[in-house]
């Protein structure tokens, strides 16, 4: 169940996001085992907005965003964008002017 909705009435894409947003250390997890990303352990893990631009005239809503480090001067960010079938157009969001961080 996600949000006491049965997860037979959820949509796959809303389900997928569900897990990163209430377990962000999940997208670290992911990153870290699975692609063999070097990310530091032992760091804060949260959920930032998902309001992003890259000004002067494109604004992005990616699912979730999430920082790994001090929320005031994050390490790197994870941008989680489910996608069910292939889209060239959203293979890559970058959160630029949202933090100096590296994106992921």
């Amino acid at each position: 169940m996600i949000d006491d909705i049965p997860c037979h009435a959820v949509p796959l894409h809303d389900t997928l996001n569900a897990l990163f947003r209430h377990r962000p250390q999940f997208a670290v997890e992911m990153l870290r085992d699975r692609l063999d990303l070097d990310l530091p352990g032992g760091l804060p893990v949260q959920l930032v907005g998902n309001e992003l631009n890259d000004r002067p005239s494109t604004d992005l809503y990616p699912d979730t965003v999430i920082t790994v480090g001090a929320q005031h001067d994050p390490l790197h960010a994870i941008i989680v964008e489910v996608q069910q079938r292939e889209d060239s157009g959203k293979q890559r969001t970058r959160a630029a002017g949202r933090s100096r961080c590296a994106t992921l």
